[in-house]
């Protein structure tokens, strides 16, 4: 019986210590308050014409100013000031990391009225690049006309 409950403490510390650095990327803790800087669209001429509605929301413009609030937990938020083109609002996530293959990728789920993050099948997945204590960026593979674009969306740490 000790040898059961010793066994059970080992797997309940490992999975502890493995939950505790899922939201970690080369030692960086990506939990708490992050604003999004600048998007910008890589790999077009004239980005400025092109208009991309990000993750199904909003102009990817009116997303310049938002809050992350990222938890050890996933659940999140996002938030979206308020203007004559943008609709305001905090926008539930539940989010995660990803490693494939040495490339690590930011993922989250829309979590609308309720939803629980387990029922909720699509989401996003952003490539995350230069991780500091400070910052961050996310880019997301697009098409944009013909051409084969990224956006390019640059976090701070508030």
């Amino acid at each position: 019986m000790k040898r059961i409950i010793s066994a059970l403490s080992v797997c309940l510390i490992a999975v502890l210590l493995f939950s505790c650095s899922a939201h970690k990327v080369q030692g960086t803790n990506l939990n708490g308050s992050w604003v999004l800087n600048n998007v910008n669209i890589e790999g077009v001429n004239n980005p400025s014409d092109f208009k991309i509605t990000a993750f199904d929301d909003v102009n990817a413009n009116c997303l310049v100013g938002s809050v992350w609030f990222l938890t050890q937990s996933g659940n999140a938020t996002y938030t979206v000031q308020q203007s004559d083109s943008c609709a305001g609002g905090a926008r539930p996530i539940f989010w995660s990391l990803r490693d494939d293959n040495g490339v690590k990728y930011f993922q989250f789920k829309h979590i609308d009225n309720g939803a629980k993050a387990r029922k909720v099948t699509e989401g996003y997945r952003l490539e995350l690049t230069n991780v500091t204590n400070s910052g961050f960026t996310l880019r997301e593979p697009t098409q944009v006309g013909n051409n084969n674009a990224y956006v390019v969306y640059n976090f701070t740490k508030q």
